[in-house]
């Protein structure tokens, strides 16, 4: 099943009432991930979060989840509340309150490691090695931690991808939609069930347009 959904983050007053009861049966997990779908792979619960720099609240006791096979859109005019929830879901942030909780992994190389969860956040301005072929900064991230990469898995990323016929050359030589495709690429070969995925407002209007159908191969694929 597929479903996409939409999630405002807007500004909020330091304590959010509950938009409506959470039904006796439903978990708080499972019921933070509205919408159809599978699994919860990955919420956030009771995050709050306050900006270091302004002191500005940029989330009050948010509770909300991704489920297997969906597709969400944060809808956030100012990118600030989006990019401290994105932060906090890829574990590069504490929040001042709340938890993560998370589906365990489906790769059995990052249960061993101790990951509580497989979320790859994705950046437009994350930085490719120009000294690697496009085949290893795919891989980079695996020999960074010790693992050994599974090929199968690099086959499927690159195919999804269609940078098959490109994995021997280097960032430099790539189309902008070609280097982000690269780091999606390094996402699936790395493990990740989660794609935590900024705009990418500068991405010509062609490349835009083949970034839903590969956000749904993955979803289709059973992630979030």
């Amino acid at each position: 099943r597929r479903t996409q959904s939409k999630v405002m983050v807007a500004p909020v007053p330091a304590r959010v009432p509950a938009t409506e009861p959470r039904p006796w049966y439903r978990s708080r997990r499972s019921f933070a991930a509205k919408g159809g779908g599978g699994k919860v792979l990955v919420a956030g619960l009771g995050l709050t979060y306050t900006d270091s720099v302004t002191g500005a609240v940029l989330l009050a006791d948010v509770d909300m989840g991704f489920r297997a096979r969906t597709l969400s859109a944060i809808l956030d005019a100012t990118g600030r509340r989006a990019r401290a929830l994105f932060l906090i879901l890829a574990g590069l942030e504490e929040p001042h309150a709340g938890r993560i909780v998370a589906a365990p992994s489906r790769s059995w190389a990052a249960r061993l490691a101790g990951r509580i969860g497989s979320v790859a956040l994705i950046r437009p301005d994350t930085p490719l090695d120009n000294a690697l072929t496009i085949r290893q900064n795919i891989l980079a991230p695996l020999s960074a931690t010790g693992s050994v990469a599974d090929w199968d898995n690099l086959v499927g990323a690159l195919q999804v991808t269609g940078l098959a016929q490109r994995v021997d050359l280097h960032p430099s030589e790539l189309t902008e939609w070609e280097r982000f495709k690269a780091l999606i690429a390094r996402s699936i070969v790395s493990g990740a069930d989660v794609f935590l995925i900024e705009d990418p407002v500068s991405l010509p209007a062609d490349a835009r347009a083949e970034l839903e159908p590969l956000l749904r191969s993955l979803a289709n694929a059973g992630c979030a």
